[in-house]
């Protein structure tokens, strides 16, 4: 741990000079926040807290325009929410005050109808494993380029020079896998898209990442733990406060591998939010059109193909449905419940194994004088050969599962509590407890092989953890975070008998402007 002490240090001292330092990447309005950011944690904060109208929450990502409306929204409808200090952590991300309270893009023009904004930015990120024996080093230096035609249409491309970083949101290595770890480094476009938007439709295409469900760490059928889609998604406003999604992502140019989804997201009521989805793995780019129809149900569109193909089941003709549906209910202000159930493949009479994954959650938030505190505890259970089928159109993307980020055969406990006094602070512990079993992603059930329980496979890995966690955030030009903790891994890489201990830690340091 010497190293990520020393890491530690030197990011600490940067803090201080936080009020000199660059600051914050593009203002447009329909930029998207990604789906990794700590703004979705703060919305879900918000809406275990206080009355929700109409915003939906679990499909991400939001663009900037979208959180504007939310929190406008909120203090509407509740007034006393002005000063939560998550209220006023999101208006900072909206509206930067200057020096350390975020500045404006370094460079930006305007023209009749049109504006770009240049935006550079530094990212340093360390982590080390003693138990696992692994040390990640993300280091990157980029920029965000932003140009609005009037306020309907944006361009907008993230690129970053950077070390190769394992991870679905690291970068790859020479040959494209995200699989590798080196302190070389390489050019990578992070995200690059094009989006068109009114008041009742939404266009979009790109790379980017989704995210659909209410999930803390992770959710099951389409989380951000696969690398960046190339897509194109839209989706449309209902009456009656509801609003339907489809999408269609290129997997592999190559052998032409798919991923299409819809989505219909409804809110009932101030409390309560709902939403169902299906999600398709086919192969075939003269196939695509079709998945990109939102009028027709997904589960029409396999008989068509092949009947067109004389009924001939091939790599064409077959594909892989998943559906799932979630729900998120504010039972009372300050407690939220939540869950999401995905099933991949089920049979009436056992004559397949049940491939499903199912979780919960509970969500409670207490505002104390200035500050609030902050409790969430999640369990997630997926069983074994979800994401996988005999004929691999598996939800699979470079590796990685489409949907849980840990992948099937595992079930997972996960709390937090949190301390935040004022809207810049944040203190956290957090444990977790990850059981693994021997079923791996892409490994699917044979057909004409015995029927396999539901039970995780022998040999496994059990792997408990606590941190204690800081982070500073006094504007969106400037975050430092910091946890330190102890892990005790049994079995590791499903080894009976190889046990492990050891300190982890981790350290970031990000710098906008």
């Amino acid at each position: 741990m010497r190293n990520l002490r020393r890491w530690l240090a030197c990011m600490l001292s940067a803090a201080a000079l936080a009020a000199a330092a660059p600051a914050f990447a593009a203002y447009h309005s329909l930029e998207e926040i990604p789906v990794e950011s700590v703004v979705y944690r703060l919305i879900d904060d918000l809406a275990s807290t206080y009355r929700v109208s109409h915003a939906l929450l679990q499909t991400r990502p939001w663009t900037r325009a979208e959180l504007g409306v939310f929190l406008d929204e909120l203090v509407a409808d509740t007034p006393a929410a002005g000063k939560d200090p998550a209220v006023v952590r999101l208006r900072r991300e909206l509206e930067p005050e200057g020096g350390a309270s975020g500045l404006e893009p370094m460079i930006s023009a305007e023209e009749d109808d049109h504006s770009l904004e240049l935006s550079p930015y530094m990212r340093v990120s360390f982590a080390q494993d003693e138990a696992r024996g692994t040390i990640t080093r993300d280091f990157r230096a980029g920029g965000q380029y932003s140009h609005a035609f009037g306020t309907h249409a944006l361009l907008f491309t993230d690129v970053y020079m950077g070390t190769i970083t394992p991870g679905a949101h690291g970068t790859p290595d020479e040959n494209g896998s995200f699989r590798g770890s080196s302190t070389k480094t390489t050019l990578w476009l992070d995200r690059g898209y094009a989006v068109y938007a009114s008041k009742s439709f939404t266009l979009r295409a790109g790379r980017t990442w989704l995210r659909w469900g209410p999930g803390a760490e992770g959710t099951l059928a389409l989380s951000d733990g696969a690398p960046a889609f190339d897509l194109i998604q839209a989706s449309t406003r209902i009456p009656g406060g509801s609003r339907f999604t489809w999408f269609l992502a290129s997997l592999d140019p190559v052998h032409e591998t798919y991923l299409a989804g819809h989505r219909l997201d409804l809110r009932a009521g101030p409390s309560v939010e709902m939403g169902v989805s299906g999600l398709v793995r086919f192969d075939g780019t003269a196939n695509a059109p079709l998945y990109f129809l939102p009028v027709v149900p997904l589960t029409t569109y396999e008989r068509r193909v092949r009947a067109g193909r004389g009924g001939e089941p091939d790599s064409l003709t077959r594909t892989n449905l998943l559906a799932s549906a979630d729900l998120s209910w504010t039972w009372r202000p300050g407690i939220r419940l939540y869950g999401e159930v995905a099933v991949d493949d089920a049979t009436r009479h056992g004559q397949r194994p049940l491939a499903m994954a199912w979780q919960g959650g509970m969500h409670l938030r207490r505002r104390i004088g200035d500050g609030v505190w902050t409790a969430r505890v999640e369990y997630s259970r997926v069983y074994p050969f979800t994401y996988s089928v005999a004929h691999r159109h598996d939800f699979v993307h470079e590796g990685f599962a489409t949907g849980y980020p840990l992948g099937p055969d595992v079930d997972r406990w996960y709390g937090k509590l949190e301390w935040r006094p004022d809207a810049s602070w944040a203190f956290g512990i957090e444990a977790s407890d990850v059981r693994k079993g021997r079923g791996q992603l892409g490994q699917p059930w044979i057909p004409g092989t015995p029927v396999p329980g539901r039970e995780l496979g022998f040999p496994g890995e059990q792997d408990v953890r606590y941190a204690f966690s800081a982070d500073l955030a006094p504007s969106p030009s400037f975050a430092l975070g910091a946890s330190i903790g102890t892990a005790k891994i049994d079995g590791l890489g499903r080894v009976t008998g190889n046990d492990t201990d050891g300190l982890f830690g981790a350290g970031r340091l990000t710098l906008r402007w």
